[in-house]
């Protein structure tokens, strides 16, 4: 941080010399009789800042004292304005003191650069209003997490053969969820193992409807827990074929089985609202790692309303057409594909905002170059994912929504 957090001597030496030692050996003794010896390192002061500080804090002093450039420059003005004189002395004193992080009479701080201001304007935002209603009311737990549930099946037989089934669930209303549940669905969940997750959302009672059964590959042998044949690599190896995916609509209204004075209470104090997609909003959910956390939230349904784009699609598809199994395995292409679409309407829509969302949009772009990289299994450098390469998509994704609404208005 500091030039002279440790003590420097510095040397005038003849420019005509050829070469410097790369050493300089010091001998001294002290009070008690004791010889010490060192050796230190020579730097040329041309090569660094140091010099260049040197100047700016013997000019800052003559500033201080009244004997600089400018005093000698300005007599008449000193004299005869010296209020005036004395604001532009300060003006000077602390352009110098700012960029050389000096320490005088007319500044006090350790050091500076280029990004404190715009830091300072993101930190001091005001922050989104939270009505009293809001805070007061009651929350569901959730322990979903992006909107999605793990569950793993557990091995069982049937009259000839082992049945694995990939469930998809579809959104549905908060009308219709609540009072449908397959058989067949309840059947299966007899057989889930009772993970802690699962167990914290069970009062969600989704409609959920299998695909049609596949029989298995004749190559493939069948699972059986109680064979003594399979180790327990094996075995582990099976529990993971057998993981299955679902994603989770909103959570259904809870069915209490107590006074139903507290259900209608509770229904009342419901807000189910969509909130607005908007500034504040959005870059609340921003994580550590630059991932805007839209996924399950009110303001996915908002976004996607307002921002899909079929040029976006197109893109993803090119590049994941080699991995056509990750849209059922893995939620964070849906993810990806919302901070894409945060991204452009933060910067299409807030363009005049720019200092307050610049530093959170870069981190996203950043998350967003690493995230396909990961998703696809190749260098972000393969993919050639350089900032221009965002840039011309999310142009090209504008370009259609702007089209988009021309056309809507034409109509």
């Amino acid at each position: 941080m500091s030039t002279f957090a440790h003590f420097s001597v510095y040397y005038m030496v003849d420019g005509g010399m050829a070469a410097l030692p790369a050493t300089v050996t010091i001998s001294a003794t002290t009070d008690k009789g004791e010889k010490l010896t060192a050796q230190l390192p020579l730097e040329k002061a041309t090569d660094a800042t140091a010099i260049h500080h040197l100047a700016a804090k013997v000019l800052m002093n003559d500033y201080e004292i009244g004997q600089s450039w400018l005093h000698a420059l300005n007599p008449t003005l000193a004299s005869a304005n010296p209020a005036i004189f004395e604001k532009f002395l300060k003006e000077e004193a602390q352009n110098l003191g700012t960029k050389w992080s000096i320490i005088g009479k007319w500044t006090s701080y350790v050091a500076v650069d280029s990004t404190t201001a715009r830091q300072h304007e993101v930190s001091v935002r005001k922050p989104a209003t939270v009505e009293h209603s809001q805070l007061t009311k009651a929350h569901l737990r959730r322990q979903v997490s992006g909107g999605t549930v793990m569950a793993q099946f557990g091995n069982y037989r049937e009259n000839t053969h082992d049945t694995r089934t990939r469930f998809r669930m579809a959104p549905q209303s908060h009308s219709k969820q609540a009072p449908m549940m397959s058989n067949q669905f309840t059947m299966h969940s007899r057989r889930l193992r009772k993970d802690a997750r699962l167990q914290e959302v069970s009062g969600m009672t989704p409609n959920i409807a299998p695909l049609p059964y596949q029989s298995p590959p004749k190559n493939g042998r069948r699972d059986n827990r109680e064979s003594p044949e399979l180790s327990y690599e094996e075995q582990t190896d099976e529990q993971e074929e057998n993981r299955i995916y679902w994603e989770a609509p909103p959570p259904a209204p809870p069915v209490y089985k107590g006074d139903t004075a507290d259900v209608d209470a509770l229904q009342r104090g419901r807000d189910n609202t969509v909130p607005e997609f908007s500034l504040d909003n959005v870059l609340h959910t921003q994580a550590a790692d630059g991932e805007f956390r839209l996924r399950g939230t009110g303001l996915e349904e908002s976004l996607l309303k307002e921002c899909q784009a079929t040029v976006l699609g197109q893109f993803l598809d090119s590049i994941f057409h080699n991995t056509p199994s990750i849209r059922d395995k893995d939620a964070g292409l849906s993810s990806l594909h919302l901070n894409i679409l945060a991204v452009i309407s933060i910067t299409d829509r807030h363009a005049g905002s720019k200092a307050l969302w610049e530093l959170q949009v870069a981190k996203a772009r950043r998350w967003i170059k690493q995230k396909i990289g990961e998703l696809s299994g190749r260098e972000t450098g393969s993919l050639q994912l350089q900032d221009s390469f965002l840039d011309e998509l999310e142009s090209s994704i504008i370009k259609e929504l702007y089209s988009r609404v021309s056309n809507e208005k034409d109509c």
